[in-house]
């Protein structure tokens, strides 16, 4: 049986259509500030990991649940990392 699949992440926002097109349906390669905000998003190379680790629990640790609660669970774990 195949393991989970690792989702493709596209960029979004309001990076130029030429640095969309370039990254899109790939993890980030360099380090990211948000601007104004106090979180620290993860460094690029910790991203394919945590990503990884998401979907398992997904997939695994939260398989008993509710779809909408998993999908619930699944954005907050997402948003509340900052994973882009």
């Amino acid at each position: 049986m195949p393991g989970p699949t690792i989702p493709i992440i596209l960029f979004v926002g309001p990076q130029s259509r030429t640095v969309y097109e370039n990254n899109a349906g790939a993890y980030r390669t360099e380090n990211v500030i948000i601007s104004g905000a106090k979180h620290r998003p993860p460094q690029h190379l910790l991203v394919k990991e945590q990503m990884e680790n998401l979907i398992e629990q997904y997939s695994v640790k939260w398989l008993g649940l509710h779809p909408i609660e998993r999908a619930a669970l699944l954005h907050g774990e997402f948003v509340n990392s900052s994973f882009c």
